[in-house]
């Protein structure tokens, strides 16, 4: 499916290993470490019961994956066709049609759910879903890191978004050098976003 969860395993040794899981979910994102046994370790951003009563990602505890996408569609799947059906349902609302997206089609973010919509406007159905997730599907990226207004990163992103100011978006040769950039800068403010909850 299109979880946006990425799991990097560290061997050290025959026996012993380590896991490094990336939940890249907006502003749920995480780092988290697990040992053989699949045990948290630690986490950039650690859960509490306060936070989520139904899934903590503390040390100690043991991992549990996020819930399934059930019921959505798969958007690299679906092709042109079927993205064309699913968005004749849309209004002309951003709101209740990025809405509207976000509950239909798998691993995609608020911010996808309106570049969609933002496409949609200036191009057809089937233009939007080949200029999204067609070029992803054919690695036919032009990966840019995303900046507020502040000039502080929000996140990184395979295409550039027609939905966001190019002031906003700065363009790199590289999806990994996009993310490594991004969540960078990012995980520091992670520690002190949990900081400032925990008080």
């Amino acid at each position: 499916g299109m979880d946006r969860i990425a799991n990097l395993v560290i061997r050290k040794s025959d026996t012993e290993r380590y896991v490094i899981i990336l939940e890249s979910m907006g502003r749920h994102s995480n780092l988290i470490l697990l040992n053989n046994d699949r045990i948290i370790l630690d986490a950039a951003v650690r859960v509490t019961s306060k936070i989520n009563r139904h899934r903590e990602i503390l040390p100690g505890l043991p991992y549990i994956a996020p819930p399934a996408q059930i019921g959505k569609i798969n958007p690299i799947n679906m092709g042109a066709n079927r993205f064309s059906e699913l968005v004749a349902e849309l209004s002309c609302d951003v709101d209740f049609s990025a809405k509207k997206l976000l509950e239909r089609i798998e691993g995609i973010s608020p911010l996808l759910a309106s570049e969609l919509f933002a496409r949609l406007q200036v191009q057809g159905a089937h233009e939007t879903w080949s200029s999204v997730f067609g070029n992803i599907n054919r690695r036919d990226i032009a990966p840019v890191i995303i900046k507020n207004e502040f000039g502080i990163t929000n996140g990184a992103y395979p295409i550039p978004l027609i939905s966001l100011p190019a002031e906003y978006q700065f363009a790199r040769d590289e999806i990994n050098t996009a993310l490594d950039q991004a969540y960078r800068l990012l995980v520091p403010s992670w520690y002190l976003e949990q900081a400032r909850s925990a008080l």
